[in-house]
């Protein structure tokens, strides 16, 4: 749940954690709560970043672009991030004069080993120099389809708002009322809003590639029905046009499976060419696709299984259309030869 300070004199340098401290304890006191902090970007709900290239200690190659998180005390244990090194932060770094930092994995990997980065000091233009005191597991802030990018994680200092995250046990819609009156019982004239829990979140940042596979499926599964269904009556179509040639071909010592083996070799020719056509089209279009679902490039694997199972369930409808060659009377079939 998100709180905001503008107009307000929280603001100012240090009013904010009083606020923050009073709203944790009451929070924490709440039935179901393990743990609870705030951030001032959270996962899955970033609008922007602050980035900039980072040194270690102020000389040396620098990091690639670097994204910059303000937080509060205890977050990676709130959120469920594992520490792989070091410390997160606690209540008591608040009260120091101590510039520090916390920077995850990926950012740690650009120079080495993650473990030797603690408590060496994190330098960037127009940055006060900040001593590393963890690596934490990288967070997939954009959403699950996005892997982390290198951050450094600060205290918050002088927020103009927050977003509080809790852990509670059980359900967490269950919580959200009591959770967002002990936040609003500190000060009613802050305002409490946007408050969801994080898995409503996440459906929210899906909905769109949802939306995109599961109508990629329904359309792939009408066109495979309408597939099978056009197969099906044109092979019966094409059989009532050619009953007669079926009945001089049997009366001439061909047996009826021999038929049907020739039926479906020759529609199976026309299916495959365009089978093939659909292929080259779904490779063509596969730039398109990925801009609509991330990582969704054409599959070789996956074109060879649609392929073949077009193929077998074609052979299948092609096979019961031509069932009843077996049952032709060809004294019948011959008879209306003659008359014609």
């Amino acid at each position: 749940m998100s709180v905001s300070f503008a107009g307000m004199d929280y603001t100012a340098a240090g009013r904010a954690w009083s606020y923050y401290d009073d709203a944790v304890s009451r929070v924490e006191r709440a039935p179901g709560v393990q743990a609870a902090s705030a951030t001032e970007s959270l996962p899955l709900a970033v609008d922007a970043f602050m980035g900039t290239a980072f040194s270690l200690d102020g000389s040396g190659p620098t990091s690639p672009l670097t994204t910059v998180v303000s937080i509060a005390p205890a977050f990676f244990r709130t959120m469920g991030a594992p520490m792989l090194a070091g410390r997160e932060f606690s209540p008591t770094d608040l009260r120091s004069e101590d510039s520090l930092a916390i920077v995850n994995e990926q950012f740690a990997r650009t120079f080495g080993e993650p473990v030797a980065l603690v408590g060496r000091s994190l330098s960037a233009n127009r940055w006060r120099a900040m001593r590393i005191v963890g690596v934490v597991s990288g967070m997939r802030y954009a959403g699950p389809a996005y892997a982390p990018e290198p951050q450094v994680f600060r205290l918050t200092r002088a927020p103009r708002a927050l977003t509080f995250v809790v852990r509670v046990a059980g359900s967490a819609r269950d919580r959200i009322g009591i959770v967002r009156d002990s936040v609003q019982s500190v000060d009613p004239r802050v305002p409490v809003f946007d408050v969801r829990p994080m898995d409503e979140r996440l459906a929210l940042t899906l909905s769109r590639q949802r939306f995109c596979v599961a109508s990629a499926a329904f359309l792939g599964a009408l066109a495979l029905v309408l597939a099978l269904v056009g197969v099906y009556a044109a092979v019966s179509y094409g059989l009532f046009q050619r009953t007669r040639e079926m009945g001089i071909r049997l009366a001439l010592g061909t047996t009826p499976g021999r038929l049907r083996t020739m039926l479906l070799r020759q529609t199976l020719i026309v299916v495959g060419a365009g089978a093939t056509a659909g292929v080259l089209l779904t490779v063509t279009v596969g730039t398109y696709t990925a801009s609509l679902v991330k990582d969704a490039a054409p599959a070789p694997a996956l074109i060879a299984l649609a392929f073949v199972s077009i193929g077998i369930l074609t052979a299948t409808a092609i096979w019961s259309a031509s069932r009843h060659i077996g049952r032709l009377d060809i004294a019948d079939v011959l008879r209306v030869e003659s008359a014609d």
